[in-house]
């Protein structure tokens, strides 16, 4: 045989598909079990090149036509997978270079000589590492390219979108990672990137299978091709795994060794599926398949039951001795028999059901997050947030302790967001204090599925789950972190119920009927019970969209099935509905409605007064201008594109999840009001919203083809991201997925370090009998909660008792459990100074009718665990243990401009409309700071409504004015003095502090910083 016949057959042997497909699965088939030694990658590589070398040489001899050409076209993952195999070549040449010195040539000395390393080696690789990665890239590029043309001239189904889909989306995750790895450094990305790489080589198998089969066997091809039986072809063998661990108690943690037999497993799955309809007819396959899919749903459930039945053996713990492992074993039973059930009730139907996106996936997510977020025990800190670990808790304890309704009877300060999980746990198990925490994998569960389902919307269910449960992806997000007192950190999650909202809007779009709307509505009652500011933020989204698409449509003359009427009569009709539901519970629990709807708009309104921050931020920085500039502008962006391709472009076209995009847009924007307010940059750090978000699923909103090139810039514009503000956050646990635990007699599941407040807890218990509670006023609502007493009042914080209408509801309350007897202790200050003067602003000023009425029912008693007990006038404390008497306390106050305010702005005009009980001079005065001033009065006027002390002044320059009176130690009112040509009228509430109720106090003593000409001099009888 002549040369040139030799040469033309291995070209004829290299040049058909079969030899691109072996080659290529080969190198995939090594890559994937990370057994590439450098022999073997060299022989890969020079197998890479021969077929290219020959293919070139002879491409003239025509041969196989699919063989030798490359779409015009190319599919994404042809470009992800060739760049994946290229770095990781790259990476694992570099991985495996020697630069250590080797040789003394010519004696030469250096730096590099001193410590033995091979500078010029090091140069080689540098070469040798940009040559190989171009050159695999191309080598791959060049097979994947004939391969894709080959699917592309077979009649498969779908042109096997969903193994192309597969493979592009492991391969660009995978990237993701191994680029994420160097940029970040940490090692738990590579285990996923193995996860990774093995499910990009199954997927790829599958599209050589399904390419295989197609002349072999059409059926078992389009088999293949179905994307629920891929989904499940790839969790069976985990479904195995855990169905293992239950029956042998196993240890639930996953190492490389499955890989081994997962590979098996996966076969088993395939084979056993051609066997099933084997010479079965097309549709009793349609109907056997969708059997086999449904029987799969709880199939699949098996892994998160474990958990569960772990809940469910402490709950049956006092009923029936039986272990962990038994409950286990028995839910793992149970859902092997409702499989079988599933299957025989559906072994006739042909439903077209998305399986995988709309159960498959979603369980994964869900059971990811339960592995994640799930704990047997809370460990408690030593030192408590005694507010916010509080204020989290008291809702639910006082529900289940004294049956105070959400909203009705007492308002949490978050809504029902912290209250689902804890209420559901204290219905089945019982209250006890802390352990309602251990639920809240339940609403976590809830929020990421619903994260899920908006990134479905955005891209596809596939890369949703891959996205969400395998890249640092859920750390983008904003929202508050909150350990709920134990050690486990919890992703934030603390906007996503706001998609409930987005989906049901999307959902309605499609037919946006009656029903449909009253149905969105109600969602955003839901949000609004969920947390006030994200219902406010959700009714305003979705009027915005849909009013401005009806306003468009009715400029436009376009005809639409969403009518003006019905968006508001079923708004108002939902509002009528929720109104008379609070009517019903407020009459049931004998509460006023009026009083309930006034409280909740006066906690709307004035959240921005009585809550802001002096400044959003420390000062200038890029961070400030990125938090509060170029994070918003990202949601305007948003607005501005709808609104000009409605209305300059006339795109009535609007994609279902781009409308989904720009309710979330609007909403981010409405609450990240919060920024200005009080989750300041100063306080929260940096918060994305979902700001962060919405920038990356820019090239969705504004692609209107394909995916892919917007899922190429999704991936690219988080690595950027993450590459400037890196967030390690993963949803995958390490370790074993699930503890097991045999609990005995529903025992505690909280260690507790309560010496923080032991002794006053005990101190509280043995002064008070069961009918009766006491008054906090230091913002330590979890003082309720360890003591289990009652709550009286319908706000939590502190800081809320203030104005006018607020003040006097709780006044109201505190007089009618002040005469039954009810509250005879009062918690007047704590150890956290910050507590007692929160934001600089002091309890007393802020709530200063409230601690008028204390000083003149209320004395002080002294000190127990560093926290200050006031008890009433008229009891006697039956136990003093622990309490150090000691009765005296400082009353400093720096008012600031307050006096100045209260003078000038305030709407019930006090400086006019209140008697004036003594004038303090008799005419204008000088003062300077050289010279102060002693203003005399009759100690026995009338105090019984407060006082205040009005000053008419007129100074050129800023200072400051205090003011001093009182026995030692004495209380001292400082305040600013605002430069003007005439007098100004300051108004200080004096009463609020303690001396002046409770002394015979006959003068004050008044200095200033500054030369001023004190006008008038007044005490007023208060309002």
């Amino acid at each position: 045989m002549s040369k040139l016949k030799i040469l033309k057959l291995i070209n004829k042997i290299y040049s058909t598909p079969q030899i691109y497909l072996s080659t290529s699965f080969f190198i995939l088939f090594l890559i994937t079990l990370k057994r590439i030694s450098v022999p073997n990658s060299i022989t890969a590589i020079l197998l890479l090149l021969g077929t290219m070398f020959t293919h070139l040489i002879f491409i003239k001899i025509k041969f196989s036509k699919a063989a030798n050409k490359i779409n015009k076209k190319f599919s994404p993952w042809i470009f992800s997978l060739s760049a994946l195999l290229s770095l990781f070549t790259a990476n694992h040449i570099f991985n495996n270079a020697n630069l250590i010195l080797g040789n003394f040539a010519d004696r030469i000395i250096g730096i590099a000589v001193f410590e033995g390393v091979d500078v010029a080696a090091r140069s080689f690789l540098y070469i040798e590492l940009v040559a190989v990665s171009i050159i695999v890239f191309l080598l791959t590029f060049f097979i994947f390219s004939k391969i894709d043309h080959l699917i592309d001239r077979l009649n498969t189904k779908n042109n096997l979108k969903n193994e192309r889909d597969l493979l592009f989306t492991f391969s660009l995750s995978s990237l993701f990672l191994l680029i994420f790895h160097y940029l970040n450094g940490t090692e738990i990305f590579i285990n996923i990137f193995d996860i990774l790489v093995f499910l990009t080589f199954l997927s790829y198998l599958l599209l050589l299978a399904t390419i295989f089969f197609e002349k072999v066997d059409k059926r078992f091809s389009l088999l293949l091709t179905n994307g629920d039986l891929q989904v499940l072809s790839f969790l069976f063998p985990l479904v195995i795994f855990f169905t293992r661990w239950a029956f042998v108690n196993g240890s639930f943690t996953f190492n490389y060794g499955y890989f081994y037999p997962y590979f098996p497993l996966w076969i088993a799955f395939w084979v056993f599926i051609r066997l099933f309809v084997w010479h079965s007819s097309q549709e009793v396959t349609q109907s056997r398949v969708y059997s086999v899919l449904s029987a799969g749903i709880p199939m699949l459930a098996i892994p998160v039951s474990i958990s569960l039945s772990n809940e469910i053996q402490y709950t049956l713990s006092n009923v029936l001795p039986w272990s962990a492992h038994r409950f286990a074993t028995i839910s793992t039973f149970f859902l092997i028999g409702t499989s079988a059930i599933f299957y025989f009730i559906n072994r006739r139907s042909q439903s077209k059901t998305k399986f995988a996106q709309n159960y498959f996936l979603p369980i994964l997510v869900a059971t990811v997050v339960m592995f994640n977020s799930h704990t047997n025990f809370i460990e408690t800190p030593r030192g408590f947030d005694m507010f916010h670990n509080g204020e989290n808790l008291i809702a639910t304890q006082q529900l289940f302790s004294f049956q105070k309704i959400p909203f009705v009877n007492i308002f949490p300060t978050h809504g029902i967001s912290y209250m689902v999980g804890q209420t559901l746990y204290s219905m089945i198990n019982g209250y006890r204090p802390f352990e309602p925490w251990l639920w809240e994998w339940i609403t976590k569960i809830f929020e990421v599925v619903l994260l899920y389902f908006v990134l479905s919307k955005i891209t596809n269910p596939i890369f949703s789950a891959v996205t969400i449960i395998f890249i640092p992806f859920i750390g983008i997000f904003g929202g508050q972190h909150f350990t709920y007192g134990y050690n486990t950190y919890l992703a934030s999650t603390y906007y996503f119920t706001s998609f409930l909202a987005g989906l049901t809007l999307v959902w309605v779009l499609k037919k946006p009927n009656f029903l449909r709307l009253t149905i969105l509505w109600l969602a955003s009652v839901f949000l609004l019970t969920w947390r006030a500011d994200f219902g406010i933020a959700s009714f305003a989204s979705i009027l915005f969209i849909l009013l401005t698409v009806l306003l468009y449509r009715k400029l436009n003359s376009i005809k639409t099935k969403l009518k003006l009427k019905n968006v508001l009569f079923s708004l108002v009709l939902v509002i009528a509905f929720t109104l008379l539901l609070v009517i019903t519970l407020s009459v049931a629990n004998k509460e006023s409605f009026i009083e309930i709807l006034r409280l909740n708009y006066e906690f709307v309104k004035f959240q921005a007064l009585a809550q802001g921050l002096l400044t959003i931020a420390n000062s200038f920085s890029p961070m400030s201008v990125f938090q509060y500039l170029i994070l918003p502008s990202i949601s305007i962006f948003y607005i501005l594109v709808f609104i000009f391709r409605l209305f300059i472009r006339k795109d009535t076209h609007f994609a279902g999840f781009k409308y989904l995009l720009l309710f979330l847009a609007i909403f981010s924007l409405i609450i990240s009001i919060r920024s200005v307010q009080r989750q300041t940059l100063v306080v929260l750090g940096y918060n994305s919203y979902l700001f962060v978000f919405l920038a990356i699923c820019i090239p969705f909103y504004l692609n209107e083809g394909k995916k892919e090139i917007s899922t190429f810039l999704f991936i690219a514009i988080l690595l950027a991201y993450q590459f400037i503000l890196p967030n390690n956050t993963l949803l995958v646990k390490s370790g074993p997925l699930i503890d097991k635990y045999s609990w005995k007699n529903k025992e505690s599941r909280v260690r507790v370090n309560d010496s923080q407040y032991k002794i006053l807890k005990t101190f509280l218990n043995n002064n008070l009998d069961d009918d009766q509670t006491f008054l906090d006023l230091t913002s330590s609502p979890l003082l309720y909660v360890v003591s289990n007493r009652k709550f009286i009042n319908y706000f939590t914080p502190n800081a809320y008792y203030t104005s006018e209408l607020i003040q006097g509801s709780v006044l109201e309350k505190i007089e009618k459990a002040y005469k039954n007897g009810e509250i005879p202790i009062v918690i007047f200050r704590q150890p956290d100074t910050n507590a007692n003067n929160i934001d600089g602003v002091p309890n007393e000023i802020r709530s200063y009718r409230i601690y008028e009425y204390i000083y003149k029912n209320y004395k002080a008693a002294g000190y127990v665990n560093g926290y200050m007990i006031w008890v009433s006038n008229n009891f006697t404390l039956k136990n003093t243990n622990g309490l150090t008497v000691n009765k005296s306390f400082i009353q400093d106050f720096n008012l600031k401009k307050l006096p100045y305010i209260w003078g000038t702005y305030d709407n019930l005009r006090a400086k006019e409309k209140t008697v004036i009980l003594s004038s303090l001079i008799n005419g204008p005065e000088v003062l300077s700071p050289t010279k102060d001033a002693v203003l005399s009065f009759d100690k026995n006027l009338d105090k019984s409504s407060g006082n205040y002390i009005h000053l008419r002044v007129q100074n050129d320059n800023q200072g400051t004015l205090k003011i001093v009176y009182g026995q030692s130690p004495q209380s001292t009112i400082a305040m600013d003095l605002i430069t003007s040509n005439k007098p100004i009228d300051y108004l200080i509430r004096i009463s609020s502090q303690y001396s002046w109720t409770n002394q015979n106090t006959n003068s004050i003593k008044i200095y200033t910083s500054t030369k001023i000409n004190l006008v008038q001099a007044f005490i007023r009888k208060g309002d």
